[in-house]
């Protein structure tokens, strides 16, 4: 029967007539004893004695005779009827055949007989009532009639299926709505509790204003909004990557594999695609209604037309043929021409298969258009707000305005009041500022087609960005769709529809992804995950991966591109698409599990793996579905069945931790723990939220890093009185966005990552020691500061191979003469690094301009012979100064009783047990005179540098020095410093001087 016959029969298909039901030949006798079935009617119905049952009527024509008991055989022929569900028994019975075999009309009278056996060869009719008693919707039964005669050789043998539903209100398969109403409450739940996580850790990122006014909250809320849509926080926040890990994506994509795998041409019985076509609404296809054409609805049944030779037994309520028009079906029923995949899951849904693709396209075209719309009209509505507040220059005007920072924007505001938050991050961690000069105005005489507000530079990212995530989840179902509609003949598909669906794979499938990959990938990594308005416009392919993983997206599109064109191309040999899946699946799965590519603290290692585990095994499972295996329909039930408890484990996984999400917020709510508490990943999720609180054993009392850190830079910065710009060396990049518009923050030279104040501190790299910097063999103290030397010990007696000698004792020709002669080391009292209000000034402080050696003078007034203090040239300057602040011992100063609190309170996030921690960067200090402030030896009056000389001279000399690395400085800026003044004063007794003068302090200062 031709596909437009079918349809237009379903015109007149109603809903109360038998079922048509198909049926599998399973005879295996003689043929030429065969009795030969026409047609096999179905109906449920419903009786005091049986209950719920099937009534089963067979039509049919023998080739000969059928005789229910002969003299030669004690036998009676027989019809066994039996009924399973997967491979269990619910149902046998074995009756005396004659008692439901029936002729063709007109029937004679039967006379003193029971039956009418022997039946002449001709038409013939049987029927057999099964029943099923309760909660047998979506369970797919077999039922066989085996039918022999008195000597037991087969006369029929056929096989029925039938899957009852329960038809509720809206839907034809009842309770199996829920499965779509569950999915997508999880879907939608998901997104709202992450997306108010999100939004709650971007609080922070909105403006503060003076007298803010309802168009001032409403910008805030834009960049809040704007700062969460990016998920800018995730590099900064374990806490928040963990609670947004896994998300909408990954229940959207779980949705659209169940919904795939009904698509794949192998063996599923009939009860999954009911279940699984619940899904279908991941794949854009659920919505039925845009197409114009007739849909196929699973209880509808053709138009009963029995045959003549029959009418009026099957009308007849006394006969055991009688079929009741009256009783609406409840059978799952499938056009004739259905076939196994994308065939019968379009019929399930209710449409044709070629209607697939129009209806995805037409929903996710119409997403893509509201997206935009959307977009315009906020934007529109920013512009006319800013409009009518003043925020923006009409055309000719000079409008001044206090600007909220913008991407392109250097804030001074925090340098004024830190607790004021910044907007937006760009690459060097700076604040954000207004433009303009002066008191944080602008001047715009731009046209007004051309001027953007505050946040309308990130509506184009924003935009760009949402179409991305449009197209991230829902690309594999355009590549199935697309692929399907390009290979179906010219007879049922025209050619238009055609065109479109290999123009949609061709740019939706195939051109932006690979184009969206090589943006990610010519992409600089600090830039992709630094700036904000990249994190907008890309952020939804990576946001989620660590540095360095972003182009774990491209294993995606893969993936995505495999599976739409093994499913849509492949729908005529459903084995090769078994196997490809599972070759896939296994190769993403080893790929996934190596790469690990999630951020820090999302601890979606263990997911990770249990969800491609599980995939795995549904793909194995799909295999043994296929027709090359055939392994009959009650396993092939049992392995459905296994599939579908896997997916809705999956299910159950992703609802549990979506309850231990909602019981995390609640902590973290009541508590008053916000995501950026800690930035440590053992903080992170439920139990680091209650270690926080204290509710997982004891723990000592936190205070956050920054508070700790603010902390620690209030004391141990200087005095007001004493700070410079003349004496830092710090010069701050040059304002963002000063260049072109349409440069991004990473097309200049890379600004520093330091602020003024981080100038007085010393450098650490990250894989220092325990006590060691980059310059940490110029200073062997364990402990911050500098601290007296002991007086030696006497030489032990010279001893044969290398021993380590430190200071200046030995000389590069004598390298053991410091022990062979035995030679005291004088002492030295250093100065320490607390007394930082009692430095001396910069005038003591002389450095060496040539590698030029000086003899130095020991304790008995012969030179020493050693190594030449410090050869080192101009690039590898120290300070050699005097230390006219030691004595005897000294109290403790303010910032070793810090450090000593900072060590019981810091926020580090590191174990409470016994290993030993690293010291942050601020609790160590290092003496640097030159740079704590002291004014240069050109600033001092003369009376107060002869006042400074004479309290020198007092005090016990001493020696230290201070590493300074040089900054790269221009052509004539290092002419300048070559050629410094001559030295002004003359070292004193045990100290390393070269003839600099003043100048050359000022110079080696410039050098730190």
């Amino acid at each position: 029967m031709g596909s437009a016959l079918i349809w237009l029969s379903l015109v007149l298909s109603v809903l109360a007539d038998p079922a048509s039901l198909p049926f599998d030949d399973c005879f295996s006798g003689n043929v030429s004893a065969k009795l030969t079935v026409d047609e096999v009617y179905g109906q449920v119905l419903t009786s005091e004695q049986l209950g719920t049952y099937l009534n089963l009527t067979v039509i049919g024509t023998s080739a000969q005779n059928i005789s229910g008991f002969t003299d030669s055989s004690s036998s009676l022929a027989t019809l066994f009827t039996t009924t399973s569900v997967l491979t269990l028994n619910v149902w046998t019975n074995s009756t005396y055949l004659c008692n439901s075999l029936r002729p063709a009309s007109p029937l004679i009278p039967l006379g003193n007989n029971s039956n009418y056996c022997p039946l002449v060869p001709g038409p013939f009719a049987l029927s057999s009532a099964i029943p099923w008693g309760t909660n047998r919707p979506l369970t797919t039964l077999s039922t066989r009639l085996r039918a022999v005669d008195p000597f037991s050789k087969e006369l029929l043998c056929l096989t029925v299926n039938t899957t009852p539903l329960d038809p509720g209100m809206d839907s034809p398969y009842g309770i199996a709505r829920a499965i779509f109403w569950a999915t997508v409450a999880l879907a939608i739940l998901y997104w709202v509790v992450i997306g108010i996580a999100r939004i709650v850790s971007a609080w922070g990122r909105g403006i503060t204003r003076p007298g803010r006014s309802l168009w001032a909250r409403a910008q805030s809320a834009g960049f809040i909004l704007a700062s969460a849509i990016s998920g800018e926080r995730f590099a900064t926040s374990p806490a928040l990557m963990r609670f947004s890990t896994p998300c909408l994506r990954d229940v959207l994509f779980h949705t659209q594999w169940c919904a795939a795998l009904a698509m794949v041409a192998v063996q599923w019985p009939a009860f999954a695609y009911p279940l699984l076509v619940q899904t279908a609404w991941a794949t854009l296809s659920y919505n039925i209604t845009l197409t114009n054409n007739v849909h196929w609805d699973p209880l509808v049944t053709l138009p009963y037309s029995p045959p003549s030779d029959f009418a009026d037994q099957l009308a007849d309520p006394t006969s055991p043929l009688y079929i009741n028009p009256d009783v609406p079906n409840l059978l799952f029923t499938l056009p004739a021409n259905a076939t196994s995949g994308m065939s019968m899951f379009a019929y399930t849904l209710g449409v044709r298969p070629k209607d697939l693709f129009p209806i995805c396209i037409i929903i996710f075209l119409a997403i893509v258009a509201a997206t935009i719309v959307l977009s315009f009209v906020v934007w529109f509505i920013d512009l006319i707000a800013s409009l009518v507040s003043g925020a923006v220059s009409h055309p000719g005007h000079s409008a001044r305005r206090a600007r909220s920072p913008g991407p392109k924007d250097i804030e001074t505001v925090a340098s004024a009041d830190e607790t004021k938050p910044a907007m937006f991050r760009p690459a060097s961690r700076l604040t954000l500022s207004g433009g303009g000069g002066g008191g944080g105005v602008a001047t715009s005489r731009k046209p007004w087609y051309r001027v953007r507000t505050e946040i309308s530079s990130f509506h184009g990212s924003v935009l760009h960005g949402n179409l991305v995530r449009i197209l991230v989840l829902f690309h594999l179902p355009l590549t199935i769709f697309a692929a399907f509609e390009m290979t179906q003949p010219a007879e049922l598909v025209s050619t238009r529809s055609r065109s479109l669906a290999a123009l949609s794979f061709a740019v939706l499938s195939v051109l932006l992804p690979a184009v969206l990959v090589v943006r990610v990938t010519l992409t600089t990594t600090n830039k992709l995950y630094d700036e904000t308005r990249t994190l907008l416009a890309l952020g939804p392919l990576y946001n989620h991966y660590r540095h360095g993983s972003q182009l774990f997206a491209s294993l995606l599109f893969a993936t995505n591109l495999v599976f739409g064109v093994v499913i849509g191309v492949g729908q005529k040999s459903g084995t090769a698409q078994a196997i490809v899946i599972l070759v896939v699946e296994v190769a993403a799965a080893l790929v996934t599990s190596i790469w690990l590519p999630w951020g820090s603290g999302a601890s979606m290692g263990l997911i990770s793996f249990l969800f491609c585990v599980a995939r795995i095994v549904v793909a194995v499972l799909l295999v043994i579905l296929t027709p090359v295996i055939s392994i009959g329909d009650g396993s092939g039930a049992w392995v459905a069945y296994g599939i579908l408890v896997i997916l809705a484990l999956v299910y159950l996984a992703l609802v549990l931790m979506l309850l231990i999400k909602l019981i995390e917020a609640t902590v973290r709510i009541l508590g008053r723990v916000g995501f950026d508490r800690s930035t440590h990943t053992v903080d992170s999720g439920l139990l680091g939220a209650c270690g926080l609180l204290g509710c997982c054993g004891s723990r000592k009392r936190r205070v956050p890093r920054h508070r700790a850190h603010n902390r620690v830079r209030s004391y141990a910065s200087p005095i007001p009185g004493r700070t410079s710009d003349a004496s830092s060396t710090y010069a701050p990049p040059p304002a963002l966005g000063t260049d072109s518009k349409k440069g991004s923050i990473h097309s200049q030279q890379p600004p520093s990552v330091l602020r003024p104040e981080h100038a007085l501190r010393p450098y650490r790299e990250d894989s220092d020691d325990e006590s060691g910097y980059i310059m940490g063999a110029w200073q062997p103290f364990p402990r911050p500061g500098y601290i007296p030397v002991a007086e030696a010990a006497p030489p032990a007696p010279a001893a044969s191979g290398f021993s380590r000698v430190g200071g200046g004792r030995a000389h590069i020709d004598t390298p053991y003469a410091a022990i062979a002669h035995g030679e005291s080391t004088p002492t030295l009292e250093w100065p320490a690094m607390d007394a930082a209000d009692e430095a001396p000034p910069m005038s003591a402080v002389v450095r060496r301009q040539s590698p030029e050696t000086v003899p130095v003078a020991g304790p008995s007034g012969a030179p020493h012979r050693g190594l030449l203090p410090h050869m080192r040239t101009k690039s590898q300057t120290a300070i050699i100064e005097d230390a006219p602040m030691l004595g005897g011992s000294r109290p403790p100063s303010r910032a070793k009783i810090l450090q000593q609190q900072a060590e019981e309170d810091d926020d580090d996030g590191e174990s409470d047990v016994g290993q030993r921690r690293k010291k942050p960067w601020y609790h160590i200090r290092r003496h640097r005179p030159h740079s704590e402030g002291t004014p240069p030896p050109s600033s001092y009056p003369p009376q107060e540098a002869e006042q400074a000389a004479t309290a020198t001279a007092d005090v016990p000399a001493g020696r230290s020095f201070v590493v300074i690395r040089k900054a790269q400085a221009s052509p004539a800026r290092s002419q300048q410093l070559s050629t410094a003044s001559t030295p002004t004063r003359t070292p004193t007794h045990g100290s390393f001087r070269t003839g600099n003068g003043s100048g050359d302090a000022r110079a080696s200062s410039a050098t730190s």
